[in-house]
């Protein structure tokens, strides 16, 4: 078969053709397609085959340092803001075949705006390909070059975080930290450091009675900026919060450098050796190379090492320390801290605030090689419990529900609802779901006629991410403005909520808003709602999305109420009320 590469769609196509960055225009042509569709039929298997595989790069790492458990590249984590663009144009490749096998008779298709490592990856599947067309398919010497480049990057962030260690932590005064709990916790932009934990816990742990509140401490885990003088001055206003990397010292910094230049030689040690992915029969011995100095240079695991030498150092000045809590993830950070808990015997729980999917693999356990574990697990509901025991492969006797501050709720109103132009909220992950909306705004008019939708960007990343999809989208669309506010503020000035992979959209049930959930994923499948789509008013398509809102617009009032106690059964599965006496037992024990 021949495959031809275009950076373009040509007029009048009349051949096959697949997409790489999802179109909803191209997806209505005759001729596409869906490979979407077919990686998400066979995502399951292929990822369980993908997870199986990296067991191999796991332990070839094993045999020389167990430091790989605090790399970023021990996580596999196949989400927009994770690892999707590196695994893309491999999950894209193995399907374009995949198709292939159900169309012998078809000669030639075409591929639109694909990543050139889709061609490499395609004829290391199957040599017999003819690719041609606008692409350039790296010769064998990229991947030293890549390699590289990579490396340098890699140090250079690394000294550029060894540098803000050293300005802002090494030498100021850390104190004896005298807590029975240490709550651990990563800084979040735009939120100060001394409430930053409240982002994660909410309220977790202001009604315990039984322990002293001056025996828990809250320890940021991420290195301070510009604005570290202002942060201390404030911490002095609250002395149960404070940077656990001021316990770092010049030698255990020193120490930390060494290691991570180690970890970086021997990740050229491990990347120049054969080892395959496998997907369903077909082999690439290129992706773990192409994975492993992707990961090295975009998280640097130096800030992880000083968290484990720092929380060694607080351990060893005093025994008073019985427990630490903190935010899990299946991060090289977490895996630092248990670490860190293992060697001094320190009893850990990690909470899980937000829902998970099955596209973060490292969640689940496999035995070979086995990562480190908290001692048990704090979820903020029961549909948590079930996706960790059924999917993840975890006991679930170590696993409590705990609750979440995000189960407040406030009444729900339908007579606030315009029925002649909605206003709707659209609650963003990534810019990625932007990028798809704008193709359904293109595709379908009805769902920008008589609609004004009110933009809100994930406010934990940076901005530009999505300024730069968003602006051009607002000068096409009047229907399309940005959100200023926060959650309460712009809630209040809209009808209902749409969202995609962010948890705000079932956090706005609470509030009192019927939701929708549109499937904005440009690639692989992601939802906070435990795949219980339906309650949520799921959404494929746009012209899906047209009907809905039709016929909420359409509903009476006792209608429109029957949906959104539906809605909120499922969201109080998802985020329980906070369970104060459980939580107390579980610090005392």
């Amino acid at each position: 078969m021949k495959v031809t590469f275009k950076d373009q769609i040509p007029d009048n196509v009349n051949i096959p053709f697949g997409i790489y960055q999802y179109d909803e225009s191209l997806r209505l042509n005759s001729n596409y397609i869906d490979i979407r569709g077919i990686v998400r039929e066979k995502n399951s298997t292929w990822l369980d085959e993908i997870h199986s595989s990296f067991a191999n790069v796991s332990s070839a790492f094993l045999r020389y340092s167990r430091w790989w458990w605090l790399t970023g590249m021990s996580r596999l984590d196949i989400r927009p803001w994770g690892q999707e663009g590196i695994f893309k144009p491999l999950l894209f490749a193995k399907a374009v075949l995949e198709w292939r096998k159900y169309h012998t008779n078809i000669k030639e298709i075409l591929l639109i705006g694909c990543d050139p490592l889709v061609a490499v990856y395609l004829k290391e599947f199957d040599n017999t390909l003819i690719l041609e067309g606008e692409i350039e398919i790296p010769p064998p010497f990229f991947f030293i070059f890549h390699a590289f480049k990579k490396s340098i990057w890699a140090v250079l962030r690394l000294l550029k975080v060894a540098y803000s260690i050293c300005i802002n932590h090494i030498f100021k005064p850390s104190g004896k930290i005298n807590y029975n709990v240490i709550v651990l916790y990563d800084p979040v932009p735009d939120v100060p450091v001394k409430s930053g934990y409240r982002y994660y816990y909410g309220s977790l742990f202001d009604s315990i009675n039984d322990i002293k509140i001056d025996s828990i401490g809250y320890a940021c885990t991420g290195y301070t900026g510009f604005n570290s003088k202002q942060e201390r001055r404030e911490f002095s206003k609250n002395s149960s919060v404070f940077f656990l990397l001021d316990h770092i010292n010049t030698v255990y910094l020193m120490q930390s450098i060494f290691i991570n230049i180690y970890i970086m030689l021997l990740t050229w040690v491990i990347a120049f050796r054969k080892l395959p992915c496998s997907i369903k029969g077909s082999n690439s011995f290129l992706f773990w190379k192409n994975y492993l100095f992707h990961e090295l240079d975009r998280v640097p695991c130096l800030s992880n090492m000083c968290n484990y030498m720092a929380l060694k150092s607080i351990f060893k000045q005093s025994s008073q320390c019985k427990l630490v809590i903190y935010l899990y993830e299946e991060k090289g950070l977490e895996r630092a801290i248990l670490l860190a808990c293992k060697e001094h015997g320190i009893r850990s729980i990690g909470y899980t605030p937000n829902p998970q999917y099955r596209t973060a693999l490292s969640m689940r356990d496999d035995p070979r090689p086995a990562s480190p574990k908290p001692s048990t697990y704090a979820v903020c509901g029961p549909e948590y419990v079930d996706f960790f025991v059924s999917w993840g492969k975890k006991d679930n006797d170590s696993i409590s529900v705990w609750g979440s501050e995000k189960s407040s709720k406030k009444s729900f109103k339908t007579c606030g609802i315009n029925r002649s132009h909605p206003k709707i909220l659209f609650l963003l992950s990534h810019p990625n779901e932007l990028k798809t909306f704008h193709s359904w705004l293109r595709a379908n008019s009805r769902i920008s006629c008589s609609v004004t939708y009110l933009v809100r960007s994930y406010k934990a990343v940076n901005y530009k991410e999505f300024e730069k999809v968003l602006t051009p989208m607002m000068n096409e669309f009047n229907c399309v403005m940005e959100s200023h506010g926060d959650l309460n503020e712009d809630l209040e000035q809209c009808d209902l909520t749409v969202f995609c992979a962010t948890s705000a959209g079932l956090v706005s049930v609470n509030y009192g808003y019927l939701s929708i959930y549109l499937d904005l994923n440009d690639f692989l499948e992601i939802n906070p709602c435990f795949d219980n789509l339906d309650v949520m008013l799921y959404c494929k398509s746009p012209a899906e999305f047209a009907v809905r809102l039709n016929e909420i617009c359409n509903m009476s009032a006792d209608s429109i109420m029957e949906l959104y106690q539906r809605q909120l059964s499922l969201v109080d599965r998802i985020f329980s009320p906070i369970q104060t006496s459980l939580i107390e037992k579980e610090l005392l024990c």
